[in-house]
C-alpha cells in the first residue's frame, strides 16, 4: 500500500517547509486550494500568509502552505494523494503513524485518535508527533480526511517546544473534503 511512504514524505516535507519557499501574499478566508487539491476547503488562521507552493513527495502533492508571519517557522500545509480505491481514514492515518514512528522512533507520535472535522460534520483523524531532522526538532499536528477521489493531510508545524497557537490548531478542524 502506498500509504507506507508517508513517513519519508512527512520528514522531507517538514525540513523543506522550514526553509520557507517563494514570495508571500495576503490570504482571503475561506480558501480553496489549487486545482491539484480539488475537494478540500479550509479556513486558515486570520493573519497567516498564503505562499504559492507545490511539492511532490512520492504519491503526495503538497499544494498550499500558510505561514504565521515574517520570521516565524510556523506553517500549515495541505497535501493530497489520489486514491485508486476507497480507503478508510483510519487506514490512511495508521500508515502515516507507522511511518512517523519509523522516522522519529518509537513514541514519536504522542497522540493518535479520531477527530471531528468540517465544523463537526466529518470524521477525520489527528496525529501529534515530535520529530527531529538534523538541527530542526519540530512538533507536528496533522489531521487526515478522505474524500471521494483524494486523501488529504493538513499539517501544522512549529519548532519543538514552541507554544501551540490555538488559532492554528482550530484551523486544522475546519478541513472539509468531498
Amino acid at each position: 500500500m502506498r500509504f507506507h511512504r508517508v513517513c519519508a514524505i512527512a520528514a522531507a516535507l517538514t525540513v523543506a517547509l522550514l526553509a520557507g519557499p517563494g514570495p508571500a501574499r495576503a490570504l482571503d478566508a475561506p480558501s480553496v486550494p489549487p486545482s491539484g487539491a480539488q475537494g478540500a476547503v479550509l479556513v486558515p488562521p486570520p493573519g497567516w500568509v498564503k505562499r504559492d507552493f507545490e511539492m511532490h513527495l512520492g504519491p503526495v502533492t503538497i499544494t498550499t502552505m500558510w505561514v504565521k508571519g515574517a520570521g516565524s517557522p510556523d506553517n500549515i500545509n495541505l497535501g493530497n494523494e489520489s486514491l485508486d480505491a476507497p480507503v478508510a481514514v483510519e487506514i490512511f492515518a495508521g500508515a502515516a503513524k507507522m511511518g512517523l514512528e519509523q522516522v522519529g522512533g518509537r513514541g514519536a507520535v504522542k497522540i493518535s485518535h479520531t477527530e471531528k472535522l468540517c465544523n463537526g460534520t466529518q470524521n477525520g483523524w489527528l496525529l501529534e508527533s515530535n520529530l527531529s531532522f538534523g538541527t530542526h526538532p519540530v512538533d507536528t499536528e496533522q489531521v487526515f480526511s478522505v474524500g471521494k477521489t483524494h486523501a488529504f493531510i493538513l499539517t501544522y508545524t512549529r519548532l519543538q517546544g514552541a507554544p501551540e497557537d490555538p488559532v492554528a490548531r482550530r484551523a486544522l478542524d475546519t478541513l472539509c473534503t468531498t
